[in-house]
């Protein structure tokens, strides 16, 4: 008669390949019903291995004081006083970071953690909000 339970009663060796031959299956039936990277907001590629967004998903749907990682070039950019901003395109859009650092060269490639925020701007009862980030930090490579 067969044991009943066949993995508690075999030598280490026999058991090694059974759970290889049960975790491989239950691997694969569990990534088939994930969502794809981007969704889950880890972009195939990242430096730092960084949970990045989209932008367009940022100016899309703002999610004001939430922190968030962005990765880009910059596009333009435009000094203040004692700060600046800077507009960063990932591809899928683009998006204003103020910060409080020295302004990055028109070019640079970036990945940045910034704060969501959203400005509210009504005019003549209708909103004309912005969405910018505010940076915390820069990952320099």
């Amino acid at each position: 008669m067969p044991p009943l339970f066949p993995l508690f009663t075999r030598s280490k060796t026999a058991q090694m390949k059974n759970y290889k031959f049960y975790f491989f299956p239950l691997l694969l039936s569990l990534s088939a019903g994930c969502t794809s990277l981007p969704d889950i907001g880890i972009l195939p590629g990242s430096k730092n291995n960084l949970p990045l967004r989209e932008i367009a998903n940022i100016s899309s749907q703002p999610s004001p004081g939430s922190t968030v990682y962005i990765q880009g070039q910059v596009i333009h950019q435009a000094p203040f006083l004692d700060s600046g901003a800077y507009q960063l395109e990932d591809g899928t859009g683009a998006i204003w970071v103020t910060t409080e650092n020295n302004l990055p060269v028109v070019g640079d490639d970036l990945t940045i953690k910034g704060e969501v925020i959203y400005q509210s701007i009504p005019i003549e009862e209708q909103e004309w909000g912005e969405v910018y980030i505010q940076e915390l930090r820069k990952f320099e490579y």
